[in-house]
């Protein structure tokens, strides 16, 4: 089932055939040669597995075509989609909250202004 289309791809909701658990496909478009930047996504994605604030990679599947990127299914949605479901404004301490997890994301992950 299709859970999101955007310029980039497509996410599908995929079930795996071991565990039963849902997860999260991600199908970027155009050709496999194209797909570069969801390489990088994947290196850094494995180096970041298991936290908290950063969904888990499954595993890739690259064919002539195309690229699958299968990730822990987060439900509720992303986070554009978590702040469009808000009827008036955010709070400051929504955005304090969303803020300090996205950091720690970035944190985990090397993003950094020393690596850069």
């Amino acid at each position: 089932a299709m859970m999101y289309r955007g310029a980039f791809g497509k996410v599908l909701l995929g079930v795996c055939s071991s565990t039963g658990a849902k997860v999260a496909i991600k199908v970027p478009k155009g050709t496999s040669d194209e797909h570069a930047d969801y390489l990088d996504e994947v290196a850094a994605l494995e180096l970041v597995h298991d936290h908290f604030n950063v969904v888990s990679l499954h595993e890739m599947i690259e064919t002539d075509c195309s690229v699958y990127i299968v990730m822990q299914y987060a439900e509720g949605g992303s986070l554009l989609d978590h702040l469009k479901r808000k009827s008036v404004s955010v709070s400051e301490m929504d955005v304090k909250f969303i803020v300090f997890q996205v950091l720690r994301g970035l944190e985990v992950s090397g993003c950094n202004s020393s690596s850069a």
